[in-house]
């Protein structure tokens, strides 16, 4: 911690930045292609696929049903 009590912050890993890096220009790439206007689950369905290409993959939402 530094003298005002807060945490230090530490710089992601390589593998971390490297990550952020494809997911970040995947997201580009997406909102080039399709543009603004759509809806949400477009572009979440269209960001799966390109980061698929680039050997990675999401999860993508899963709606289930709470029992009582």
């Amino acid at each position: 911690m530094d003298r005002q009590g807060r945490q230090e912050r530490q710089e992601p890993s390589a593998e971390a930045d490297a990550a952020a890096r494809v997911i970040i220009d995947a997201g580009l790439k997406v909102h080039r292609a399709l543009g603004a206007g759509l809806v949400e689950s477009t572009y979440e369905r269209r960001l799966a696929h390109e980061l698929g290409l680039r050997g990675g993959s999401i999860g993508l939402r899963v709606v289930s049903e709470a029992y009582r």
